[in-house]
């Protein structure tokens, strides 16, 4: 979650700058594994410019942890003109799944470890 600053038609700005066109590319690349978190509600309210918003406030998420957004909320103003994001986990369904444990052959670990981590 953060202030990036990325300016692109995908988070409501009007213009694009560097920063948003790398997002953009970052987020369609489907190998980085990153989703986009954020609504389309903006996080961004200028006082001194009211006719333009913007989501300038960001909150990314792997696949395993985008699975469990529940709900994504944009808050009330405070006095700034960004507005605070709150994100739900539902981390229930998560602690819920059995876990696999796998029995650990201790006779072939030592030459595991020496083979990966020299």
């Amino acid at each position: 979650v953060g202030d990036l600053n990325a300016h692109h038609p995908l988070l409501l700005s009007k213009s694009t700058n560097a920063s948003g066109s790398t997002l953009y590319e970052y987020l369609e690349n489907e190998e980085k594994d990153l989703h986009l978190v954020n609504d389309h509600s903006p996080t961004y309210l200028p006082p001194h410019k009211p006719e333009y918003t913007a989501i300038l406030d960001l909150a990314l998420a792997s696949s395993s942890v985008f699975r469990l957004v529940q709900s994504f909320q944009t808050k009330i103003r405070l006095r700034s003109d960004h507005v605070p994001l709150q994100i739900e986990l539902n981390l229930k369904s998560e602690l819920n799944q059995p876990r696999q444990i796998q029995k650990i052959n201790w006779d072939v670990l030592p030459s595991m470890l020496e083979k990966n981590y020299p």
